[in-house]
């Protein structure tokens, strides 16, 4: 996963880079990217302003995410299952309890509600 980048601090010194304030060299330095990186964000900018610097992907969804409803209808088939009904119960109950905390990974409480 690439870094977060600061919008505002990259327009700031892409302007400054235009206006001939910086080299390309202090801003590569200052973003901390390559040179070459510095010419195609000033490329950007010409065109698309400060807007080149927000990333496009945003606000859109995972493409694979399935949705909550096709996800309950896979799942609900197996939660009605007894096995699963009366470990979901036993677990309610030894929280309940305290005789476990809530962690459900507890292999000997499982062993001894299963045996």
């Amino acid at each position: 996963m690439g870094k977060l980048i600061n919008k505002d601090l990259y327009a700031e010194t892409i302007k400054k880079v235009i206006n001939k304030e910086f080299t390309q060299k202090q801003a590569a330095l200052k973003l901390e990217i390559s040179d070459r990186q510095v010419r195609r964000l000033i490329n950007k900018y010409y065109v698309d302003g400060e807007e080149a610097f927000i990333h496009k992907n945003i606000n859109n969804k995972y493409a694979k995410k399935i949705s909550d409803d096709l996800a309950n209808e896979i799942i609900s088939p197996y939660a009605q299952h007894k096995t699963v009904r009366l470990y979901n119960e036993n677990m309610k109950n030894a929280i309940r309890e305290k005789k476990i905390t809530e962690s459900p990974l507890n292999i000997n409480l499982v062993n001894k509600f299963f045996k």
